[in-house]
């Protein structure tokens, strides 16, 4: 089964290659009832990565860190801006909750 990336199903939805978008409940405690979530473009992941692999060849330590921007999108906000980029009205049916799906993911 695919994973459920947000950005590559509402994409496909446009496309045409699903035939609809499932939205996992809109009652959390958000401003609009979908989940919040932070993106970081693949850009600024390939220059974290870059710049965590310079700091290794330099003697530096090992060390995790959490890569975003620090705030978050609403889920429905992002399924507009892909229907309104797309120009293209995808279907989108309303699912129950997803087990442990937290109401925000701001890094």
């Amino acid at each position: 089964m695919d994973a459920p990336h947000l950005l590559k199903v509402a994409t496909q939805a446009a496309l045409g290659r699903r035939s609809h978008l499932d939205m996992f409940h809109t009652d959390y405690a958000t401003p609009d009832g979908s989940c919040l979530r932070d993106y970081i473009h693949v850009s600024d992941l390939a220059e974290a990565h870059h710049v965590a692999l310079d700091h290794l060849r330099r003697g530096g330590k090992s060390l995790t860190l959490n890569c975003g921007y620090g705030r978050g999108y609403p889920v429905l906000d992002v399924i507009k801006v892909v229907k309104r980029i797309s120009d293209r009205d995808s279907k989108m049916l309303l699912s129950g909750r997803r087990g442990g799906d937290p109401a925000r993911l701001i890094a």
